[in-house]
């Protein structure tokens, strides 16, 4: 069912909250020419985890780094080349939703919200609700952005991600912590542990081995002396550059 409202009772009094940057929230710029802020990036790469090795996401996929390098190269990808291949297919979708969008000025904020739903869902046009599916593109067309705030800040799925989204549109909050700088370190204590509970299968152990100490300069604890040889071999750092 589509649902073109929200109920009051899940309306957000944004006016009681600070706009922290009015630049951000109130000037209009051509939609063809607008691209994704370097804060929204940082929002939208903290709901997303840097693995050195193959898993399994959530849709059944084999995925490694931020999701979008090869998971079956025999070595693990560094934290760069992951954030180049996530940040290629960011940009992928941003291409795809300027020309999708239905109006010809938006401002940095309402745009960055859109690309980050766009990104996490596949969709700008709705958002799911506990009762159906919210119409955005009609609040959008309306230009009844407070709507498309709450409609998004009631999505069902994802539900913190949402209401960041809703927030950076009205408010240009991006505030995270976590940055590039955690998920190397985040990625760090969980890759240790993993490796040395057993918790890796051969293929991961291969990626992850190698990938670790092309990231860090070191080995991982307790390897032997045929594997530090095998990951010196393979360990020259292989340099990517990102043509987004």
């Amino acid at each position: 069912m589509s649902i073109n409202n929200v109920a009051t009772n899940k309306r957000i009094p944004w006016e009681q909250y600070t706009v922290l940057d009015t630049h951000a929230t109130g000037f209009l710029a051509n939609t063809g020419g607008i691209s994704v802020s370097a804060k929204m990036l940082d929002v939208m790469l903290s709901y997303e985890r840097f693995r050195m090795y193959q898993s399994t996401n959530e849709a059944g996929k084999l995925v490694t780094g931020y999701g979008y390098t090869n998971p079956n190269e025999n070595t693990g990808p560094t934290e760069s080349e992951a954030y180049t291949h996530w940040r290629k297919a960011v940009f992928a979708k941003q291409k795809s939703l300027i020309v999708q969008l239905p109006v010809r000025s938006i401002s940095q904020s309402q745009f960055d919200a859109l690309l980050s739903l766009y990104f996490s869902t596949g969709s700008w046009r709705t958002v799911q609700g506990t009762s159906g599916l919210y119409n955005i593109e009609r609040a959008i067309k309306a230009n009844q952005w407070k709507l498309v705030a709450d409609m998004i800040a009631n999505g069902s799925a994802d539900s913190s991600r949402r209401l960041k989204e809703a927030r950076a549109l009205v408010l240009a909050d991006y505030d995270t912590s976590q940055d590039r700088i955690w998920m190397l370190r985040e990625n760090r204590g969980h890759t240790v542990t993993a490796y040395t509970r057993g918790l890796l299968d051969a293929t991961q152990l291969k990626q992850v081995e190698v990938a670790y100490y092309r990231e860090y300069d070191t080995f991982l604890p307790n390897m032997s002396k045929g594997r530090k040889a095998r990951v010196i071999r393979l360990g020259t750092t292989t340099t990517e550059e990102c043509d987004c």
